[in-house]
């Protein structure tokens, strides 16, 4: 897909349970927000939207399916963008990069283009959605069908290994204290992880 295809989502954080409430997006990674970061790593891409609580600099999007979780979020991004596809990224991911971003855009193709980390784990964000999946997350959402893993079993999906890529850590996601933690043993830009 040519970038200029493709446009940027971030989801913004659910109800953060396992935080304890805390916006994830709003956590500090040196003098920046988790959210901020993302958004940095999208800036590049034509059309950028934001789906979930929170403010944005992006453009935030209607959510017909609200409360349906990432699936409801990807259904409104890709129903009102101009291009053939969506790069869908999640707030609690600050390691993403526009080099990655680019790297998974150049190699989308149809239905959902997405990620399997070293560990053998395939990564539905920080993955390509192409416009051809809209019919098929409608029908999920109206059936009250929400798992994004499920859609992969309705459409065409391309994997890209990520080992020796250089990319094995931009889906680290931030869940938990404890993965905040993690985050700051790990080699990062700096050491300065906080609650803001």
């Amino acid at each position: 897909m040519r970038i200029e295809d493709c446009g940027g989502l971030i989801l913004g954080g659910g109800k953060a349970r396992r935080m304890g409430g805390i916006d994830k997006g709003s956590l500090m990674l040196g003098e920046k927000t988790f959210l901020c970061r993302v958004e940095d790593a999208l800036v590049f891409l034509p059309e950028k939207l934001y789906a979930g609580n929170g403010e944005s600099r992006f453009l935030a999007v209607y959510e017909e399916f609200a409360g349906c979780g990432p699936l409801g979020g990807i259904y409104a991004g890709l129903s009102c963008i101009n291009g053939s596809g969506l790069f869908v990224a999640a707030c609690d991911t600050p390691l993403l990069t526009e080099s990655f971003v680019r790297f998974m855009v150049q190699r989308a193709g149809n239905g959902v283009t997405l990620s399997q980390t070293p560990d053998g784990r395939l990564q539905p964000l920080g993955a390509v959605y192409h416009k051809d999946c809209l019919p098929e997350i409608k029908s999920m959402l109206q059936n009250g069908q929400r798992r994004l893993m499920g859609l992969l079993e309705r459409v065409s999906v391309r994997v890209v290994e990520l080992s020796g890529t250089g990319f094995e850590d931009v889906h680290f996601n931030v869940n938990t204290p404890e993965d905040v933690a993690l985050l700051r043993k790990m080699r990062v830009l700096d050491n300065n992880v906080r609650f803001c």
